[in-house]
């Protein structure tokens, strides 16, 4: 980030981390010299769900948190909600995706980056269908692979997009 600020380079930063918070004072004498633009990935509020698809990643309610504090002490940083992937049967319930919305805007987020889409090629899907089917999520394996039977995701015929669940 000093190397960046020294040649007034803009940034953008796409984290799951809370710690970004460390480098608010860098963040924000970037966004006076160019500019300076955060997005949290957050695609679900529910800390649970979020432990399990990001285990190694700050829970949903403080990269919140994190998001509110840098809009408060840097408005001139942008910030926002990278809302993506949303996991079919996980994630794309309108429950889960109103309350994104919702929590993004009570934290002050300036854009929402929103890019339901997600593929399950090559050793993703095999990763991520022993996963679920090593959790309380186990349910959610044939429906999963019923959705991905080409490997790369629905048509847009198919999955949440299809027409009878945008009525």
């Amino acid at each position: 980030l000093k190397v960046l600020l020294k040649h007034r380079f803009p940034v953008f930063i796409s984290t799951k981390s809370s710690f970004i918070i460390r480098d608010i004072d860098l963040l924000r004498k970037i966004a006076k010299e160019t500019w300076c633009t955060v997005g949290f990935s957050i695609t679900t509020v529910s800390n649970d769900i979020a432990a399990f698809l990001e285990p190694y990643s700050s829970p949903s309610n403080e990269r919140l948190a994190s998001l509110k504090e840098i809009k408060k002490k840097a408005p001139e940083i942008q910030v926002g909600t990278n809302f993506m992937p949303i996991i079919p049967y996980l994630e794309d319930d309108d429950e889960n995706l109103e309350s994104v919305l919702k929590e993004s805007k009570r934290a002050g987020a300036d854009f929402i980056l929103f890019a339901p889409g997600l593929t399950l090629r090559d050793t993703q899907k095999e990763f991520f269908i022993k996963k679920l089917k090593n959790s309380k999520y186990h349910k959610f394996v044939k429906p999963l692979l019923d959705l991905y039977k080409n490997n790369n995701g629905p048509k847009e015929s198919e999955g949440y997009f299809h027409e009878k669940n945008l009525q």
